[in-house]
């Protein structure tokens, strides 16, 4: 049995796996001690999830935070405890210190990672990510954007809990929305297997919304979009921390279906990545835009 989470002391936090018997005593064969405890670069740090690969690697996906920031990581051991040194960089892989991520949940299949939990924004706003691993702990090249795709679900702080992977490779994530002072309510979103390249639509029931080039150079996109139902749409750039660069499309009337449209942006943005954020009135979609 693993067990994985925190070990607080008087002023820091230690990230901590235990391995237990099946009589639930210390398994000591594992790192010799039963168990691992450790921080990431000074910070303190909590492991939320834990699995193990088919090959008997574990596993673990947490995040860590100092006065100005969090990140997100993944670590990866071998069955004796010790980190496996051909995972990420020596055993482990750290989120940007720009990113913001908060990791709370792991699905493995195939050859394949997935990690879903918190993408702070402005404030107290955040967006669910959804980021993807190969099992060597790089980021995948065909998934969303240097393996990042974001989803709001809302305007709302919105947080990932659980992550699966179907038989049929539709990836399911299931969390709460914030809405207020004790006012949550649940979601569960599930993306389409083909949805997973960024030059591919991202597609939730029958709404359809494609926008490319991406990475973009000329400062000229173009969307395709098709709406199941007809309504007012809403498209804005945001900067990665969730400020408002500029209205795209502003509380403009489309009808059901098809249509297909090019928008120019500003050519004062500086190169780097943005969040484009598409609204209507059933849905909310955010997604990378790399700028170069």
């Amino acid at each position: 049995y693993y067990m994985a989470g925190s070990f607080p002391d008087s002023t820091d936090e230690y990230l901590e796996i235990v391995r237990l018997n099946p009589d639930l005593s210390l398994d000591t064969l594992f790192h010799e001690t039963g168990y691992f405890r450790s921080k990431i670069n000074g910070a303190n740090c909590r492991l939320m999830d834990v699995n193990t690969t088919v090959e008997g690697k574990i596993l673990c996906a947490g995040y860590g935070w100092d006065d100005s920031k969090y990140f997100s990581f993944l670590m990866q051991f071998n069955a004796d405890g010790n980190l496996d040194k051909t995972f990420g960089e020596e055993g482990i892989w750290i989120s940007p210190d720009t990113s913001e991520f908060i990791f709370r949940k792991l699905a493995i299949q195939n050859d394949k990672i997935f990690v879903t939990g918190e993408f702070k924004l402005s404030g107290l706003n955040s967006a669910v990510p959804i980021m993807g691993f190969d099992l060597q702990g790089v980021p995948l090249n065909d998934f969303g954007i240097n393996g990042l795709m974001t989803t709001n679900l809302s305007t709302k702080q919105e947080i990932g809990y659980d992550i699966a992977i179907q038989s049929d490779n539709k990836i399911v994530v299931t969390g709460i929305y914030k809405l207020g002072l004790n006012q949550n309510e649940l979601f569960t979103l599930r993306l389409l297997p083909e949805a997973i390249n960024d030059s591919i639509p991202l597609q939730v029931d029958n709404t359809v919304i494609t926008i490319y080039p991406n990475p973009v150079q000329s400062f000229t996109i173009t969307v395709d979009m098709e709406l199941g139902r007809s309504g007012n749409v809403n498209l804005d750039l945001l900067d990665i921390t969730g400020k408002t660069c500029v209205h795209l499309i502003n509380d403009t009337y489309f009808e059901e279906g098809s249509t297909t449209f090019q928008l120019s942006l500003p050519e004062t943005l500086s190169s780097g990545q943005y969040i484009l954020q598409l609204t209507t009135a059933e849905y909310h979609f955010t997604n990378m835009l790399i700028i170069l």
